[in-house]
């Protein structure tokens, strides 16, 4: 297991570094659209939640002033992270719930937060480093959360992508539904395999599976940028083969010209 930590831990940083590149790249159109402003909240919500487990995060956290309550602070944003999918998830039902939604979140992130009090702050932590009872209640009430956001959203896109009207369309949400999956494979069975068992071999599963999520949601969250490329190639491409064609014609009526926008840069002719 120590061989798929190592392995993992470079794979997940790379697929968090992704994820926020992709973020970027979708904001310019994402803040034009309500559907895909709350979806890129979500994306941006989970890669804050993956980046903050990171060891030179961690690290870097470790030596502010926020030390002593870093990991309690980690544990809430997961929570608000999560409480972004189900908005967004209720939201594509055209069901959607603020209050609800984000004063749960508000009391799960109370709970949390007298269960750790209540225990002296033995409970809040990087799930990577779980040294807490099998019965934790701090910790089953964490991975509740998680579930119950993830897992309808999760469900949503994949029905979603069954009805979906292109093929981009379908993969993109096939892979948000997969990156769901991920996520609900970690909190409900992982996590909680390393809660009963107890374990050690289990954590080496961690780096692995957060990095599955963090790759399938940069990949479906990016689909939408693969097609536009795609389409600009092609324009290009198709652009370059009909110069010969559009020079006989300029040679042939010298008053016609080809505007600068539609060249997208191959020059005037």
């Amino acid at each position: 297991m120590a061989l798929a930590t190592a392995a993992g831990e470079p794979i997940l940083v790379a697929g968090t570094v992704t994820l926020w590149v992709v973020v970027a790249l979708r904001l310019p159109t994402a803040v034009r659209s309500a559907p895909r402003r709350r979806l890129l909240v979500a994306v941006a919500g989970l890669a804050a939640s993956v980046t903050v487990y990171l060891d030179p995060v961690t690290a870097l956290l470790s030596s502010t002033a926020l030390a002593g309550s870093c990991g309690i602070l980690m544990n809430l944003w997961g929570v608000l992270s999560a409480a972004f999918i189900l908005d967004f998830v209720l939201a594509a039902l055209s069901r959607r719930r603020p209050l609800p939604v984000y004063g749960s979140a508000v009391a799960v992130c109370a709970g949390l937060v007298l269960l750790d009090i209540a225990d002296g702050g033995a409970q809040a932590g990087c799930v990577s480093s779980l040294q807490v009872p099998w019965y934790s209640p701090f910790w089953w009430l964490l991975c509740v959360a998680h579930v119950a956001a993830v897992v309808p959203a999760a469900l949503v896109t994949a029905r979603s992508s069954r009805r979906a009207g292109s093929r981009s369309l379908q993969v993109g949400l096939a892979l948000l539904c997969a990156a769901f999956v991920s996520s609900a494979t970690f909190w409900g069975v992982v996590v909680i395999a390393r809660l009963t068992t107890g374990a050690a071999c289990i954590g080496g599963l961690f780096a692995l599976n957060i990095a599955a999520t963090t790759w399938l949601m940069a990949a479906g969250a990016a689909v939408p940028l693969v097609v536009r490329v795609g389409r600009l190639v092609r324009s290009a491409w198709w652009l370059w083969r009909l110069r010969g064609l559009w020079q006989i014609l300029v040679d042939a009526v010298p008053g016609v010209r080809m505007p600068e926008a539609a060249l997208l840069g191959l020059g005037s002719v």
